[in-house]
């Protein structure tokens, strides 16, 4: 955060620190991890905020988590270490520009929605203030008009739609088939839109996978990218996205393989193809793919192929320092024995 803040007061956010020590206790941590305390720290001693959103009690061990919240009280964003709604591991903080990213596109879709409050279609016009107003117990109510609007002709309107469907889709799961088509709209942003209401939705859409693993193809980087993400969310256990986030690591698209060996990682732990997946891509020709996967191999499970270890010391002689860092990194996580013999510190 150091350094950063300016860029969320631009957007007008407010960062919350919530810790369980007393100020007095946390003044040094925020100092470390922020440079200063711009913005307020608050002492959560009866661990009432941590049980509010989900993270239990302190005494009994809380996990780091980042949220986003709107201005209507709805998470929009959440990132938990080691627990998380959908019960995949997680165990990386999310990094400011990702943070930002999901802002920015609060923005947008806020934008998007705007747009069409004067729609001349009055139910249309309807289902976008519902969107607009999602803790309305009726903003259900505006789903099937939302999802018929999806496949109209007008590409504004079929992106605010996308964008309302985003506002309601924690909610209710009767839009997924609506969004797995608009996957193949022939507007960009409309199937980007359709991705992250999909991601949004989490194991709601899993019957939105098929659509998803043809979204890896998609010309579009940013949507491969979004693609595999929301494949890691929606559905971790299906043997097709194992497959098909290994096919999409094993070739040439940087822009998307970061996403898919951070998904296989996860969702493939145990996984011989997904492990074999990303040890081959240690030796790739691109610098950055042989990073990402040396940070992947470190995210793996047990049980560990026996190759793990020598690919990743291998890895340590590496021309890029990025890559070597990396795989010294993953080394102490999957074998500190063995990082301590190849002289990681």
């Amino acid at each position: 955060m150091r350094g950063r803040l300016k860029e969320f007061e631009q957007r007008d956010v407010q960062v919350l620190a919530v810790l369980p020590e007393t100020v007095e206790e946390l003044l040094p941590s925020v100092k470390a991890a922020s440079g200063d305390a711009a913005f307020p720290v608050l002492a959560d001693l009866a661990a009432t905020v941590s049980a509010a959103y989900g993270q239990g009690g302190y005494g009994s061990g809380v996990d780091p988590a980042t949220f986003v919240i709107d201005c209507d009280g709805v998470i929009r964003f959440e990132h938990r270490a080691g627990r998380d709604f959908s019960k995949r591991p997680v165990s990386d903080r999310p990094t400011v520009d990702k943070v930002l990213r999901v802002i920015d596109g609060l923005g947008e879709k806020r934008l998007l929605l705007e747009s069409l409050k004067n729609h001349r279609d009055a139910p249309f016009r309807k289902a976008v203030a519902l969107a607009l107003d999602p803790a309305n117990p009726e903003a259900r109510a505006g789903i099937p008009v939302l999802c018929k609007a999806l496949r109209g002709e007008d590409v504004a309107v079929r992106r605010g739609t996308a964008a309302a469907l985003w506002y309601l889709a924690p909610q209710d799961e009767g839009a997924v088939a609506a969004l797995a088509g608009a996957l193949q709209d022939r507007d960009a942003r409309v199937r980007l839109l359709a991705v992250e209401t999909l991601w949004a939705a989490g194991p709601k859409a899993e019957s939105a996978v098929p659509a998803l693993i043809r979204s890896l193809r998609d010309e579009d980087a940013g949507i491969r990218s979004a693609a595999a993400e929301t494949l890691w969310v929606v559905g971790p256990n299906a043997r097709a996205v194992i497959k098909a986030l290994v096919a999409s690591i094993r070739e040439d698209q940087p822009a998307s393989t970061k996403a898919a060996t951070f998904a296989v990682s996860h969702i493939g732990r145990g996984a011989e193809p997904a492990q074999q997946a990303l040890i081959a891509a240690l030796k790739h020709e691109n610098a950055r793919i042989r990073q990402w996967a040396a940070e992947a191999v470190g995210r793996l499970g047990e049980p560990l192929p026996a190759v793990v270890v020598p690919a990743l010391i291998g890895a340590l002689k590496d021309t890029d320092p990025q890559v070597r860092r990396a795989a010294a990194e993953a080394l102490k996580k999957v074998d500190p024995e063995a990082a301590k013999k190849a002289g990681v510190q």
